[in-house]
């Protein structure tokens, strides 16, 4: 039996991966513009968040979505930690506004405009990360959905950058980076129950965590259970199911800066 469950909260691992941002343009080839290695900002996590070197700040985009081979693209595609956008808007364009892939963070939208695009305003696809959009932005009159996330889930791969930790193994740690993903596993052949529980909480009391149940698998249907309630086990039950197949429940989100699992 297997169960994965990944664990975000707003405090993020420090991260030097390299950043693209590419903007395509219906008159050129795509230009290539490399942002550098992502930095973190500080904040009340102590590793602080990733936040990427490049800036789109006070671009007009229109009329965009044709790439190198005249197929048709998003006017900005970027991978991996997004640039930081402000004042930016892109109209018109031939499919999306903009798509970002594994952004891994936080993507913010501030003063931008998305707006009568063939595509969605803004397409992002992740297992990690949230979309924030300020009030002074405007995602309107896209011929599919202004705003797009595409949660896929994975079964977790140990060779990735992900930090992997036993379910019922540790102790809880008010230090930890999020985000995380935990595993809990049994041998078909121990007839030992195994009945773990753990408290996942972060110092800043502003903070929320949210919960995916990303990969599961059981020689058995509902052969274990899964119950999550918010700060400890005598809160409100956030949502309790047994384990199945082939099946992704729900996410969910604590109201507070801690989550009991078990």
């Amino acid at each position: 039996m297997s169960n994965s469950i990944r664990v975000n909260s707003s405090t993020k691992k420090p991260s030097t991966i390299p950043q693209i941002c590419i903007l395509t343009s219906a008159w050129t080839a795509t230009p290539t513009m490399p942002c550098g290695a992502a930095q973190t900002t500080g904040g009340a996590s102590p590793s602080g968040r990733r936040v990427s070197k490049c800036v789109l700040s006070y671009v007009d985009i229109k009329y965009a979505g044709m790439g190198p081979q005249r197929e048709v693209v998003s006017a900005i595609m970027t991978r991996k930690v997004p640039p930081r956008l402000r004042h930016v808007a892109v109209t018109q364009s031939a499919f999306n506004g903009i798509n970002m892939t594994l952004p891994g963070t936080f993507v913010r939208l501030e003063n931008t405009v998305l707006k009568e695009n063939a595509g969605h305003g803004l397409y992002v696809n992740t297992s990690t990360g949230s979309v924030q959009v300020d009030r002074h932005s405007e995602v309107t009159h896209n011929q599919a959905d202004g705003i797009k996330y595409n949660f896929h889930h994975r079964e977790p791969d140990k060779s990735a950058s992900d930090t992997f930790q036993d379910f019922c193994a540790g102790a809880s740690n008010l230090n930890q980076a999020y985000p995380i993903v935990i595993i809990a596993t049994q041998d078909k052949y121990s007839f030992k129950e195994l009945d773990c529980e753990k408290v996942f909480m972060t110092r800043g009391s502003e903070f929320t965590f949210t919960v995916h149940f990303s990969y599961m698998q059981a020689e058995e249907e509902k052969a274990a259970m899964v119950e999550v309630r918010d700060r400890n086990k005598y809160g409100k039950v956030l949502t309790k199911f047994d384990l199945k197949n082939n099946t992704f429940p729900p996410s969910v989100v604590s109201r507070g800066n801690s989550i009991w699992i078990k």
